[in-house]
């Protein structure tokens, strides 16, 4: 079953207290970024025309060493993503959802299936809920497995400026699977490999989302 344009599912993190409240007392989900602009009008015109600063900190290049721990490279890595993310949609795409105050949400059930198959997500966990459509509502259809491909990529291999940016312009363009060559150990010796990210569609919302049927 593939849902209207105002229909999406969310796996609900019912073990969350904050998921758990909003579900039970309000049943609606809000992003951070329409609340923020519903709260304060200084912020509400940065939204509108696009300049809303979400990142909540910035990569420090003014290391003392040039010598970086395993640990500390997968742990970096795992921001950069969504700095990097982050910094082709805030110069290039500025109107459109930002990864760091969006609601995650599919807009079919097949969707929800393929993650379900990917991730393990449980099934159980998912709600139906019908969108608010107002003046400040984005939405953005994205491949949600471009994001995982770089998760895997990006610590294990070097990335030029222009490279990163082509990556999240393909994003941010709603574009499909996308391939990246990855260092890898073959046969007891390096090598390269490609690898496709495959296609899973999610959408990023600046909205409320209602609770449709039975509550939690």
């Amino acid at each position: 079953m593939t849902s209207n344009d105002d229909v999406f599912f969310v796996f609900a993190d019912m073990s969350n207290v904050v998921c758990w409240n909003n579900l039970r007392f309000t049943r609606s989900i809000c992003s951070s970024g329409l609340a923020a602009a519903e709260s304060h009008p200084s912020f509400r015109d940065a939204y509108l025309a696009g300049t809303a600063n979400y990142v909540p900190f910035v990569p420090n290049n003014a290391r003392t060493s040039g010598f970086v721990s395993m640990f500390t490279l997968n742990a970096q890595s795992m921001y950069e993503v969504e700095y990097d993310a982050e910094y082709v949609r805030s110069t290039e795409f500025p109107l459109l959802p930002s990864r760091l105050s969006a609601v995650y949400a599919f807009g079919s059930e097949k969707d929800c299936r393929k993650a379900h198959e990917v991730y393990g997500w449980d099934l159980a966990d998912l709600r139906r809920f019908r969108l608010q459509r107002g003046p400040l509502t984005r939405v953005h259809r994205a491949n949600m497995e471009i994001v995982s491909l770089m998760r895997l990529a990006l610590p294990r291999a070097s990335w030029s400026r222009e490279d990163r940016d082509a990556i999240w312009r393909h994003y941010w363009s709603g574009g499909g699977s996308f391939s990246a060559e990855i260092p890898v150990i073959r046969d007891g010796a390096p090598g390269r490999q490609s690898f496709d990210s495959g296609e899973i569609w999610e959408y990023l919302i600046e909205g409320r989302l209602d609770l449709t049927g039975e509550g939690p």
